[in-house]
């Protein structure tokens, strides 16, 4: 259920800033599958896997968990934050420093045909991209904010794993 307070969006714990790019009903509506984690190890920064619809054989989580869902990361197939998407659910609230890892984007950049633009929800302002799963290639810029409508010529459609965090800059 996806509850719209004032131009914050929730689904469960967290808000989501509507005030540039679209929604988050309106990401929700090109959903093309979902992943859950947890928060990112402080060590590995790796975040465990909870549901991931996106692998027919993938963790499912019972229907009552979802929710305590907290928005993270909607990554879209073509500029402009067009085009069929992918949402990223945490399941222990908004981003903060430490934030979420998401290691192997790699089917999930198959499936959207690449991952070019982004947006971010609930205080993630800070995302760090890779060319190469398990943080690796750190040659993709920082970005900032919450709207990232195309992600350079480098980095476009070869996003392989991400980290987002809360961003003080």
């Amino acid at each position: 259920m996806l509850l719209m307070v004032g131009g914050l969006a929730t689904l469960g714990a967290g808000t989501a800033s509507a005030a540039e790019g679209r929604t988050l009903e309106q990401a929700m509506q090109k959903e093309k599958c979902r992943i859950v984690v947890g928060k990112a190890d402080p060590v590995t920064g790796i975040s465990p896997v909870k549901e991931d619809t996106c692998d027919p054989n993938g963790k499912r989580l019972p229907a009552g968990n979802r929710a305590i869902l907290t928005p993270l990361l909607t990554l879209w197939s073509d500029i402009d934050i067009e085009g069929w998407n992918i949402n990223l659910y945490g399941d222990a609230g908004p981003c903060d420093p430490l934030g979420y890892g998401f290691s192997n984007l790699t089917s999930q950049n198959t499936s959207l045909g690449g991952i070019t633009s982004f947006q971010t929800w609930n205080n993630c302002t800070g995302q760090r991209a890779y060319r190469q799963a398990g943080y690796v290639d750190n040659s993709c810029p920082f970005y900032h904010g919450y709207v990232t409508y195309f992600v350079g010529d480098w980095c476009n459609d070869q996003i392989r794993s991400m980290k987002v965090y809360l961003y003080y800059g």
